[in-house]
């Protein structure tokens, strides 16, 4: 199609564009949770909150960051971003607050890493 190699065109869908766009669409669809969405008591995440995973989310797929594998609620107002990797590695990152995160990253034969993002998605 004359496209450089690895350039989006019009016949060539960016499969990466359409996870992300499926992504936010998720974190988005947690406005609606309310307490107790589980039947077990858990809390709903804050409207703050979500509008921070979003940014984030954002920020993410600006950098060309690859989309999470999935987001999800936690049971404690959280949202956790997931990354599941083909070699066993694991990457979680849970917004616990607006423009704050906790990061885990689990590799295989290694100590697991942990760190803490602020609002500058900086550790």
């Amino acid at each position: 199609n004359g496209a450089p190699n690895g350039a989006v065109t019009p016949d060539k869908p960016d499969p990466g564009h359409d996870a992300w766009r499926q992504r936010i669409a998720d974190i988005g669809a947690f406005r609606a949770y309310r307490h107790d969405w589980d039947g077990q008591g858990a809390e709903a995440p804050s409207s703050e909150l979500v509008d921070s995973a979003e940014h984030f989310a954002q920020l993410l797929r600006q950098v060309g960051s690859d989309a999470p594998s999935c987001v999800v609620p936690g049971v404690n107002g959280t949202l956790v971003f997931e990354w599941q990797g083909e070699n066993g590695s694991y990457l979680e990152i849970e917004i616990t607050a607006p423009d704050h995160a906790d990061a885990c990253l689990m590799m295989p034969g290694r100590d697991p890493e942990h760190w803490t993002l602020g609002s500058t998605g900086e550790p």
